[in-house]
């Protein structure tokens, strides 16, 4: 079985690192984090990572398997396939690379117990890993002196060099491409799912809403105080991936789509896309949703004819669970009621 964690727009980039086998992604395509072969049991044990490429019309294109094994100093870059929100994956502000993460473990190697225990950093470090618009790989960032108890969720980049991570037990982390080390920059809040920069800031959600750094713009030595952002805490929130959009015409965004576990539709089980709308520029109000089971990956872009969303679901603490891909249009534009949408499908 397959397994589709998350997914993220692509445009043309630079090149890093080699890889033989891939092909260059095609601007425009998206790209989804898919675990498992298609063949492999999904375990706790590891399970291979794809990145598979799509035409925004759902046409599969390519696939680019990360490394199982060590090569130099790349490491593997493999994940748990019973793991929860693992796989969200980011492109790098300066648009050259495709950013995500993984356990630098060998198929088979290590048991669940070793991956979760205290001694897992050192045995299975965690990886971000890199991967540019030609299609070449790279998995040197491996870190070793953190998440020993704990899953490696999402990273994000603004240039393929600086690199912030989260995990789902101990905040965000801050390290350079190629370093075994990072930084603690985030602990107020630790239970982090997606994690990604606009305007110069953190953003992330987590089980009790999402989130930007205040103090710091994009912290790296020091922690930074957090904020939830006004109007989109509720009870029993469960957000995971998230886009924000400038539809207003204003200095900054004033739209934004967030995947949330907790919303229900009729015959789709949990899962929707809330919409929030920036209101005098201080309140974020919901103003409609979107009805996607499982929505758990999000990704988009905006033109002419409305803002373009790609939701995936599938990322699950059951394995074997297969994924959706959701396309989606927006036509109603800032503070228009999604829910009303004449031109979404």
């Amino acid at each position: 079985m397959k397994k589709i964690l998350g997914l993220v727009g692509v445009l043309m980039v630079l090149a890093l690192g080699t890889n033989a086998f891939a092909a260059a992604f095609t601007a425009g395509n998206i790209v989804i984090y898919r675990v498992g072969d298609g063949t492999q049991p999904l375990t706790n044990i590891g399970n291979s990572v794809f990145l598979d490429e799509y035409t925004q019309a759902g046409t599969w294109v390519q696939a680019i398997m990360m490394p199982t094994n060590w090569y130099g100093a790349n490491a593997p870059l493999i994940t748990d396939g019973g793991g929860f929100a693992q796989g969200l994956i980011t492109r790098s502000i300066d648009g050259r690379f495709i950013v995500l993460t993984g356990f630098g473990a060998t198929l088979g190697q290590f048991t669940n117990f070793s991956l979760f225990s205290s001694f897992a950093s050192n045995e299975a470090p965690r990886v971000v890993g890199l991967v540019d618009g030609l299609g070449n790989i790279n998995t040197e960032t491996t870190q070793t002196n953190v998440l020993a108890e704990e899953e490696i969720r999402s990273a994000a980049s603004t240039d393929g060099t600086n690199l912030w991570f989260s995990g789902g037990g101990t905040g965000i982390k801050a390290t350079t491409r190629g370093s075994m080390l990072a930084t603690q920059v985030e602990k107020v809040v630790t239970n982090i799912r997606q994690i990604e920069i606009y305007s110069n800031q953190l953003y992330f959600t987590a089980s009790t809403g999402i989130r930007n750094t205040t103090n710091f713009a994009l912290p790296t030595t020091t922690n930074a105080l957090v904020a939830i952002l006004p109007g989109t805490a509720t009870n029993g929130t469960a957000p995971f991936g998230f886009a924000f959009f400038n539809l207003g015409g204003g200095a900054s965004n004033d739209t934004l789509y967030v995947a949330e576990g907790s919303v229900t539709y009729s015959g789709e089980g949990p899962g929707a896309v809330l919409k929030y709308s920036l209101i005098g520029g201080t309140t974020w109000v919901n103003t409609g949703s979107i009805g996607a089971g499982g929505a758990t990956g999000l990704a988009g872009f905006n033109d002419n004819a409305g803002v373009h969303l790609f939701i995936t679901s599938g990322g699950t603490a059951t394995p074997n669970a297969s994924g959706t891909l959701y396309p989606f249009v927006d036509t109603t534009g800032f503070n228009g009621n999604v829910a009303t949408n004449a031109g979404g499908s």
